[in-house]
């Protein structure tokens, strides 16, 4: 699994943590010279078919995290 490349998950955890969270897996890639895939899972509606069971109740909770993936696509400090 090390070789493989994997995603970061983030899903029911509040857009403040996801933040922290975010923050500190783009500083450790920064510092590796990797680049980091986060994926959200806890959205509404994130399967086509709608079998997933659960996802966030409304999009509100979402666009907290959304903001906060924007900064994302900028290469962090330090």
């Amino acid at each position: 699994m090390v070789r493989t490349p994997q995603a970061v998950w983030y899903g029911d955890e509040s857009p403040a943590r996801v933040a922290r969270l975010v923050r500190m897996t783009t500083r450790d890639a920064a510092r590796r010279d990797r680049l980091p895939v986060l994926a959200l899972y806890n959205v509404p509606g994130r399967d086509c078919g709608s079998y997933s069971a659960g996802g966030a109740r409304d999009h509100r909770r979402v666009q907290g995290v959304d903001r906060r993936r924007g900064r994302g696509h900028r290469r962090p400090r330090g």
